[in-house]
C-alpha cells in the first residue's frame, strides 16, 4: 500500500459515536451516509450494505448513488469500497458525533441544574392535604 493512501483508524467507531437510537426518531443524511461508508471501509456487497446498515433497497438505492457521485464509495466487481475521501469523511463525522453527543450531556445536566435553580427559587407551596390534628386546631381557634 502506497505511503500516501489515508488508513482509516477511528479512535471512537462510528457506531459508538452515534446518537442513541431512542434519542433520535429518524437517521439525518450524513448518519446514513456515515453508516454506509463504515460498512464497507473493507468492501461490501449490497445486501451486506443493506443488513449492516439498516436500510431498505429503495434508500440504499439512493444512497449508495449519492455516495457514489460525491466520491465516497467506488464499485469495483460487485463490491462498494469506501475510497480515501470517504474515509477523511468517517473521521471527521466520529470526531463530530462524540463531540455532539458531550454536548448533548452537557446540556440535559445543564437544564436539569436550571430546573433545580427554579425549584429554589418559588415560594414554598402550602400543604392542601393538612392532618385531622390541624383542622381540628383551626376549627378551635375559629370557634373562640
Amino acid at each position: 500500500m502506497p505511503s500516501s493512501v489515508l488508513v482509516y483508524t477511528p479512535r471512537v467507531s462510528v457506531k459508538t459515536a452515534k446518537i442513541p437510537l431512542a434519542m433520535r426518531t429518524n437517521r439525518s443524511r450524513i448518519d446514513i451516509i456515515a453508516d454506509i461508508l463504515d460498512v464497507t471501509v473493507r468492501g461490501a456487497k449490497k445486501t451486506g450494505i443493506m443488513r449492516n446498515a439498516n436500510l431498505s433497497h429503495r434508500l440504499l438505492e439512493k444512497y449508495l448513488e449519492d455516495a457514489v457521485g460525491i466520491g465516497f464509495l467506488q464499485f469495483n466487481y460487485g463490491v462498494y469500497e469506501t475510497t480515501g475521501k470517504g474515509r477523511r469523511f468517517l473521521e471527521m463525522y466520529v470526531q463530530f458525533s462524540s463531540k455532539y453527543s458531550r454536548l448533548q450531556k452537557d446540556l440535559e445536566a445543564s437544564l436539569l441544574q436550571r430546573a433545580s435553580l427554579e425549584k429554589m427559587c418559588s415560594p414554598p407551596i402550602k400543604n392542601i392535604l393538612e392532618s385531622d390534628d390541624s383542622r381540628q386546631r383551626r376549627a378551635e381557634l375559629n370557634n373562640l
